[in-house]
């Protein structure tokens, strides 16, 4: 006689061979419904991508997160701070001078003018014109003046070397 095996168990193997899973082929290995399958994510820890509309989800074993929070499989980013937005605020406030689009792009792997715009009146975000460039800075008070303190320091002109 057979062994009966759960599906679930051989899934999640796979799953951690594979890395990444869409929720079409959890409901298809599953044999079962799409609530069904988001209980099963709720109670794995699951993580869902913060691009591709977070079409595809990952263990929480298996990112290897860098010191900014994310982790990218392929074109496919997973962070730690969870979705695009709390991801974004993330990022801009433990940043020590801000963050500009073009380098929250070049962080997120993403161009910035597809998601940027929706970020200008984010709670937990400042926005300002600064010295050229739009400049994201953390909504709290103390941390924003840091961050402006910081970026001023880093774009302040170095004096230039005596004529002699």
């Amino acid at each position: 006689m057979k062994p009966i095996q759960d599906p679930a168990a051989s899934l999640l193997q796979r799953w951690r061979r594979k890395k990444v899973i869409t929720l079409s082929e959890l409901m298809e290995e599953l044999r079962t419904s799409l609530r069904t399958v988001r209980r099963r994510l709720k109670l794995w820890g699951a993580l869902a991508s913060f691009n591709h509309n977070s079409r595809f989800y990952t263990l929480p074993e298996l990112p290897q997160f860098d010191e900014h929070g994310l982790w990218f499989h392929r074109d496919i980013g997973f962070s730690r701070h969870g979705h695009l937005p709390q991801t974004i605020a993330a990022l801009v406030g433990q940043s020590p001078g801000g963050l500009t689009a073009a380098e929250l792009g070049q962080r997120l792997r993403l161009d910035p003018r597809s998601f940027l715009w929706q970020f200008h009146q984010h709670p937990d975000l400042q926005r300002e014109k600064y010295q050229g460039p739009y400049v994201y800075f953390a909504a709290a008070p103390t941390v924003a003046t840091r961050q402006k303190a910081v970026r001023s320091a880093a774009l302040a002109p170095s004096p230039l070397p005596s004529a002699e």
